[in-house]
């Protein structure tokens, strides 16, 4: 009887050591990565998405496209201004606005307004409105470049 009890134990603890303890490890010391960083095109705000390890994949599952997360957004001073989880990557759909960012079919985030005349002519530009263009051309630096090199040739094309 005590032999049994004896192997029952051991039993019970070569169970944990195999099964449990690299589950509670994983979920103790595993920590979301940096994905990528994407920049705003006038250089004003970025977007951080960062996505969480998984502890089992399949065949099939896809890599990082398969995998959820987080997007931040922050402004250029590096404060954090929203952010939303996502499921799976692929379904991302981030589309950069004047006044607003498209995350996704359920996000749409509003960007505080500039009153920067290079700026503005930079969307202007982006998106092709001529008379805008014109009306804020003479108060504005051809020289302007974002944080990000762009140009207003950048913008135009």
């Amino acid at each position: 009887m005590e032999r049994l009890r004896s192997c029952l134990i051991k039993l019970f603890f070569a169970s944990f050591v195999i099964f449990i303890a690299p589950i509670i490890i994983f979920a103790f010391l595993s920590k979301p990565s940096l994905y990528r960083t994407i920049p705003s095109p006038d250089g004003r705000f970025k977007l951080e998405i960062w996505i969480e390890p998984r502890f089992i994949a399949m065949p099939g599952d896809g890599g990082a496209s398969n995998k959820s997360g987080t997007v931040y957004l922050y402004d250029k001073a590096g404060n954090e201004l929203a952010s939303t989880r996502f499921e799976m990557l692929m379904n991302l759909d981030l589309n950069w606005g004047l006044d607003k960012i498209k995350v996704d079919n359920a996000n749409t985030w509003t960007l505080p307004k500039t009153n920067n005349p290079n700026i503005l002519l930079f969307h202007a530009a982006q998106k092709g409105n001529f008379s805008e263009f014109e009306r804020l051309l003479p108060s504005s630096n051809l020289e302007f470049r974002t944080s990000t090199g762009r140009t207003l040739i950048h913008g135009a094309t």
